[in-house]
Parts: C-alpha cells; sequence; structure tokens
C-alpha cells in the first residue's frame, strides 16, 4: 500500500507542472493581435510585429527591430517562450539577426478548449541579461 502511494505522489509530481506560464493582464499595448507593438528594454527601443492571419498549424512569422539612437542594435541575443494561459507546453525559439531586425518562424497549435491567447515570453541579453517583456495575441479560429 505504501509503494502505491509513493508511486501514486511520483507521478502527480511529474505531470504538475509541463511548462511555464507566463499570463498577464489584456492591455492593448501588448497585443500584436492586429497591430506591431513598441516597447523599451535596456535603453534600446523596440518594435515588435506578427504576421497576419494568426492560424492555428500554419507558419508565422515574429520579427523585433531593435534600434538605439537612431542606430539598428546587432548584437542580442533573443530568446522567446510561448504559451497559453492553460498549460499548452512552452514553445521555445531563439531569434535569429540580420542588421537589427530579428526573425523566427514558428508554428503553434490549437487550444482543444477553445482559448485563442497565446502569450509570448521575450528574454533580450546583451553581454547581461537586459529585460523579459511580455507581449499577447489571439488566434483567430
Amino acid at each position: 500500500m505504501v509503494n502505491r502511494i509513493i508511486l501514486f505522489l511520483l507521478l502527480f509530481t511529474f505531470n504538475l507542472y509541463a511548462g511555464e506560464r507566463f499570463p498577464v493582464p489584456y492591455r492593448p499595448d501588448i497585443d500584436l493581435t492586429k497591430k506591431s507593438v513598441n516597447f523599451e528594454c535596456g535603453g534600446i527601443g523596440f518594435v515588435a510585429d506578427i504576421t497576419r492571419p494568426l492560424i492555428p498549424f500554419k507558419q508565422m512569422t515574429f520579427t523585433l527591430k531593435a534600434n538605439r539612437s537612431g542606430a539598428s542594435v546587432n548584437n542580442l541575443k533573443i530568446d522567446t517562450v510561448f504559451n497559453m494561459k492553460m498549460d499548452m507546453g512552452n514553445y521555445n525559439y531563439k531569434m535569429s539577426n540580420v542588421n537589427g531586425v530579428y526573425t523566427l518562424n514558428f508554428i503553434l497549435p490549437k487550444c482543444l478548449w477553445g482559448d485563442k491567447r497565446w502569450y509570448v515570453k521575450i528574454s533580450i541579453y546583451d553581454n547581461k541579461k537586459l529585460c523579459d517583456y511580455i507581449l499577447l495575441f489571439d488566434m483567430e479560429k
């Protein structure tokens, strides 16, 4: 009996956490659904955008343009993690850089429960971590 209890607790613990979740309250200034979003991190201005339409299981492109004092910033390392409020697992991507435009192509699944809102946590590094910034968007279908 004790062995069964220990086994149950171990299995329950492993299934309890599948990925990092970081939902934030809705704000129009972080919503990529219909428009690009501007934000600042570590003295660098960013313009974030995503290709539309936002459809599950279709390739989309996420871009960040980095600019400091009118010049492109080319030496950043940018990681992204996509997730939903209901844990769909983490979708981790590293962005590639071409002349200060950081890009990634990605595909996300459809939530079986009908949720459409995705969150993307952007981690920006120079020689050290500059910041984490969270944006959101709603899938169309």
